[in-house]
């Protein structure tokens, strides 16, 4: 998008706004500073989440793994707990820690973006 085409959009958000061009600019600006940080701080969640999935499939594996087949008095296999649990585990944690990589691959990108060019950041709001 050419710059003579952002001045106008800008002028026509500041009439409705009832602000300057050059106050709504700044404010973008700072906007995306906060847009930075909080998608920091959401990125360190995240990342937090998938340690914890990979802890309960560390722990799945050191407590269940070893007690799985389990022979009852007439020696055939019984079923366990663990039966039940093995899926669920490693189904809640993989898909935590899949979610938490499409997560992250997609929003680092933002978030260099808006603390290293807080202005590319802004003029791709407006452009939304």
């Amino acid at each position: 998008m050419e710059i003579n085409t952002l001045i106008p959009l800008l002028e026509k958000l500041s009439l409705k706004l009832g602000t300057s061009v050059e106050l709504l600019w700044g404010a973008l600006i700072r906007q995306a500073y906060i847009d930075g940080f909080i998608k920091t701080f959401t990125c360190m969640f995240i990342l937090i989440l998938s340690g914890i999935g990979l802890y309960f499939l560390r722990v799945y594996y050191r407590l269940f793994v070893p007690h799985y087949n389990v022979k009852n008095k007439n020696g055939h296999e019984s079923v366990t707990d663990a039966d039940f649990i093995c899926p669920i585990i490693i189904v809640v944690s993989l898909s935590i820690i899949l979610f938490d990589t499409i997560y992250l691959c997609t929003t680092f990108s933002n978030v260099v973006i808006s603390f290293s060019n807080p202005n590319y950041w802004a003029l791709k709001q407006i452009i939304k």
